[in-house]
């Protein structure tokens, strides 16, 4: 009988890394953030905090934790507003899913806690989100905001 990881490895199942990305907002308008020294999208706007699932975590306590990390804020799970999931193929042939959230209340004031990775923090009216956003993000923010659809697939190759 196969070991888990030994079926995993010998599987021809596609595998599924999970990432999240978070957007708080004030009224009308959504936080994000300006990439720099990633070497994936740089000077792209993103959504203001994100990462990937470490094993054993959920979304929104991964969510919880990036906006700590990345904006010193402090959120609650039930603060925390499924708005889209996003399907994206890497340049790899990988498979990743993002969970995104809105959230309307938090502690703190948001702050680049990381500025090796983010260079600015900008609130953008949410009808009006920037033309050099990461492709997948902001179909995923117009898709809801637009007309409530909570699945989208970006045909965006990123790696």
């Amino acid at each position: 009988m196969l070991e888990t990881a030994d079926y995993i490895k010998s599987s021809s199942k596609a595998r599924i890394r999970l990432g999240v990305a978070v957007y708080p907002r004030r009224g009308t308008e959504v936080l994000l953030q300006e990439r720099s020294g990633t070497e994936l999208y740089d000077g792209y706007w993103d959504a203001a905090a994100g990462g990937g699932l470490e094993v054993g975590s959920d979304p929104k306590q991964t969510a919880i934790d990036e906006a700590f990390q990345e904006l010193g804020i402090k959120i609650r799970k039930r603060d925390l507003i499924f708005i889209n999931t996003t399907w994206v193929t890497t340049e790899r042939g990988e498979n990743l899913l993002v969970f995104s959230f809105e959230v309307h209340w938090w502690e703190g004031t948001p702050t680049i806690m990381e500025p090796d990775k983010c260079s600015k923090l900008v609130w953008f009216d949410a009808s009006a989100l920037p033309d050099s956003m990461i492709p997948a993000r902001k179909e995923a923010l117009l898709s809801y905001y637009a007309h409530g659809i909570l699945y989208t697939e970006s045909d965006e190759r990123i790696t």
